[in-house]
């Protein structure tokens, strides 16, 4: 064998790290979620990967590390998500403010609530939001931050607003808070309305209620306070 054909073939060693990893960051996402960073054992993580029990401080350096892995994992297949959600935006024809505000949010709505991402990846961010501010806010700003960002320079980049404005940012918060709520309560959501399973009719009937939530706060909001106290006028004029 010449040694231009070894040097096509793969390493055997970096391949086997690397599948080590990924199955470490899968086992992890899954355990971390179940019992947190604290209640996860080390032998419980590397059990859970059938790996070693010295392959986390070989590939990782620690239990906290890894943890910080498994969350950029899935911030990473955030930003990969958004990218999409960014450049299916750009394809689709707007006719005004009032519809590119209902594209953003109805993409958005469908991606997250009607998502296939497994139950393991909700239940961590889950618990990140409760044991680990620093990896729950990576998360969160790679998917709902991106959208909050989004929607509010959408909204002012049309109808001449600030999207530092706290009233603003408000308002597309409390279209988040519900998005978020119904993919992360999920089998509540089912449970509680007696769903068998949440089917494309009912994603499209949770982004109506979402998309209505939408024109109450944004294409036909009342007048406001801004955030130094002074009186102006609706966030968006509602079109003609």
């Amino acid at each position: 064998m010449s040694s231009t054909t070894r040097d096509r073939q793969p390493n055997g060693h970096v391949a086997r790290s690397a599948e080590t990893r990924a199955r470490l960051i899968e086992a992890a996402i899954e355990v971390f979620g179940n019992f947190g960073l604290e209640g996860a054992s080390t032998r419980t993580l590397t059990d859970r990967a059938q790996v070693s029990l010295a392959a986390i401080s070989y590939h990782f350096g620690g239990k906290r590390e890894l943890f910080h892995a498994a969350a950029v994992c899935i911030a990473d297949y955030g930003t990969t998500l958004m990218d999409e959600l960014d450049e299916q935006l750009r394809l689709l024809p707007t006719t005004g403010l009032n519809q590119r505000i209902e594209q953003i949010t109805g993409l958005f709505c469908r991606a997250v609530i009607g998502g296939t991402e497994p139950q393991t990846w909700v239940d961590f961010f889950v618990r990140c939001g409760k044991e680990a501010p620093t990896e729950f806010d990576l998360i969160y700003s790679t998917i709902f931050g991106r959208f909050e960002g989004m929607l509010t320079h959408a909204i002012a980049g049309l109808s001449g607003g600030d999207p530092d404005d706290e009233t603003l940012r408000l308002r597309v918060t409390t279209i988040i808070a519900p998005i978020m709520a119904f993919r992360t309560n999920r089998q509540a959501l089912l449970d509680r309305f007696h769903w068998q399973a949440l089917t494309p009719e009912r994603i499209e009937q949770l982004e109506t209620v979402i998309l209505e939530a939408v024109r109450n706060n944004f294409l036909n909001a009342v007048p406001g306070i801004s955030k130094k106290g002074s009186p102006r006028g609706a966030l968006i004029i509602k079109e003609e």
